[in-house]
């Protein structure tokens, strides 16, 4: 146990005894016993000579302290199946390396004819991983008061897990994770969806089936649409097609644990992915493909470091003391024609 400013810290950094008059407080009134002595109070209090109420001078400062140490957290959140549905390797170097082959091509062929050579090529995909960290940083007085290092583990947990979805979606692939979307838009990869009314991007039925008839033979038994949610939404909206009501297996809904289905296949909320369609930009709205043919690459450990020293500019101790946390990822397509894209 180290003592500093009148706290006390374990050989982790973490508060024993939190220092100064509120925290002497909160230790004295915030104790099993001292809730049992002031329940035993209440049902005798003997001379009380006036009224009690919450005015500190009448019993407010006997009122036990009751802290929840959790924090809410309040940021907009993300929903990512990706590494859900993703290959996931970890490895223990900078780079994963694979290889992937067309296969063989067989033939029919008449007596007495020399075969063709149906040796396979092969190619070896690479996907790096990088660096990612996130820092949390706070003065002595309110890690003492706030008890917060018991929180620091899952509030990094929770920016790691916005960070990844929005690179395993999105993600350029320079010196981050290439995303799903960037690996399969604008390209070979990429389906063009149908003009709406007037001429204005908009979304129709057949963008849908066009999706799924661009897709190779190979891929669609595991296939899943992926798409933000208000996309969805504007799915759910298109019951019809010329007039003509649509299939009822057109959208499928599930209750429970069980996704959606859009014309056969699952579909998955990724919060990451265009919400918009808007005339005049490219938009990339809808995904249909293997997503195993995604690879998360994990390097392993996740290191977390706490620093009970923070420096100032001048190289003196500041008064606070901070806790961060290095990983690193990667993410990319083995092979992008695993998966097609709709752009409006």
């Amino acid at each position: 146990i180290v003592e500093r400013d009148g706290a006390q810290f374990n050989a982790d950094g973490e508060i024993v005894a939190p220092a100064g008059e509120r925290s002497r407080y909160i230790l004295e009134h915030g104790s099993p016993e001292y809730h049992r002595g002031f329940q035993e109070f209440m049902r005798n209090p003997m001379s009380a000579r006036t009224a009690m109420s919450t005015t500190s001078a009448n019993g407010g400062y006997l009122i036990p302290f009751t802290l929840d140490p959790t924090i809410i957290l309040t940021n907009n959140g993300v929903v990512d199946p990706i590494r859900e549905l993703a290959t996931v390797k970890t490895i223990t170097t900078g780079t994963w390396h694979g290889i992937t082959s067309a296969g063989v091509t067989a033939e029919m062929v008449a007596e007495s004819t020399e075969v063709a050579d149906a040796s396979p090529t092969f190619s070896q995909p690479t996907i790096n991983v990088y660096k990612a960290d996130a820092y949390i940083e706070g003065s002595l007085e309110v890690v003492a008061d706030a008890a917060l290092s018991g929180e620091i583990a899952g509030l990094i947990g929770e920016a790691k897990g916005r960070l990844e979805a929005s690179k395993f979606a999105v993600g350029t692939g320079t010196a981050e994770a290439r995303g799903i979307v960037t690996a399969t838009s604008g390209g070979a990869n990429s389906v063009a969806g149908s003009s709406g009314a007037a001429g204005a991007a908009d979304l129709v039925a057949a963008d849908i089936f066009a999706l799924d008839n661009a897709l190779a033979d190979r891929w669609r038994p595991n296939a899943t649409f992926l798409g933000n949610k208000a996309i969805a939404n504007k799915v759910r909206q298109l019951n019809a097609v010329n007039g003509t009501p649509l299939n009822y297996a057109f959208w499928t809904d599930f209750g429970g644990a069980n996704p959606s289905q859009l014309i056969g296949y699952d579909w998955r909320n990724v919060s990451n992915m265009d919400s918009t369609i808007v005339s005049g930009s490219n938009d990339d709205v809808i995904t249909l493909g293997d997503v195993r043919q995604y690879y998360v690459i994990d390097r392993m450990g996740l290191e977390m470091v706490y620093n009970p020293l923070v420096l100032g500019s001048n190289r003196r101790p500041n008064g606070n003391v901070g806790w961060v946390a290095f990983w690193r990822f990667g993410g990319d397509t083995v092979y992008s024609g695993a998966f097609k894209t709709l752009r409006l």
